[in-house]
């Protein structure tokens, strides 16, 4: 038999991986190399943005709404964070680790992207969301 996940569960998983049901801060990272994340990816894989100004957002349980719907999804909706930079850089996407980046717990690469912030500096903004289908549907 099959395991089986349903939406509460799924619910619950995303609150312990977004840091909500227990103790741990996540880092929302902006990544500089053009990599397409897939199932196997690791932090590794990613090359953390190093332009001056730049730096990791940190992402507690705060910055995360979940929510279900009724077709069996449970969705993390972040707020909004907004990256400065004083110089310019090339981004492609953003990934979601452990403080210490051992653990990768999702990356998106920009579909509009990639960003390029000019010489002078600019902002990145992006809201995260992630959604986690149960298996019973």
């Amino acid at each position: 038999m099959a395991v089986v996940t349903p939406t509460t569960g799924a619910a619950r998983m995303l609150e312990h991986v977004m840091g909500i049901s227990s103790a741990g801060t996540k880092k929302l990272r902006l990544y500089g190399n053009n990599y397409t994340p897939v199932g196997g990816s690791q932090s590794t894989h990613f090359t953390e943005s190093t332009g001056a100004g730049y730096s990791a957002e940190s992402m507690t349980a705060s910055t995360w709404t979940i929510s279900t719907t009724g077709s069996g999804i449970a969705i993390g909706s972040a707020t909004a964070r907004t990256f400065t930079y004083t110089s310019g850089d090339t981004v492609y996407g953003y990934y979601v680790t452990s403080t210490g980046t051992t653990y990768l717990y999702f990356a998106e690469k920009f579909t509009d992207g990639p960003y390029t912030i000019p010489a002078g500096g600019g902002t990145v903004t992006i809201t995260p969301d992630y959604d986690l289908k149960s298996s019973t549907s």
